[in-house]
């Protein structure tokens, strides 16, 4: 049979471990340490990402200047090859291969 003293003993640890747990579990939320915790993961969080949009948009930006460049360089192109290439290859053969 099981014995009274062990029956008490047991009930008794686990009466212990249970207080231990909601002193353990009322130090963390009554002292607002998570709270505080998780309040600066989220600004953390929020500095690193006005960090990327700020670079995003410079990476934007940067992107349609270059774009403009190119467009600037093939309206060039195209508006001085006419005359310089004009009447060029007058009296010769020439053979344009088809792809």
């Amino acid at each position: 049979m099981i014995d009274i003293r062990y029956h008490i003993a047991s009930l008794i640890g686990i009466f212990l471990a249970l207080a231990l747990g909601i002193l353990i579990g009322n130090t963390i939320v009554g002292d607002n340490l998570l709270v505080d915790e998780q309040k600066k993961m989220i600004d953390r969080l929020e500095d690193q990402f006005y960090v990327l949009r700020e670079r995003e948009t410079k990476l934007v930006e940067e992107s349609q200047y270059k774009d403009q460049v190119i467009a600037n360089y093939e309206n060039y192109s195209q508006a001085l090859l006419p005359p310089l290439v004009n009447d060029r290859l007058t009296g010769y053969k020439v053979a344009i291969p088809c792809l």
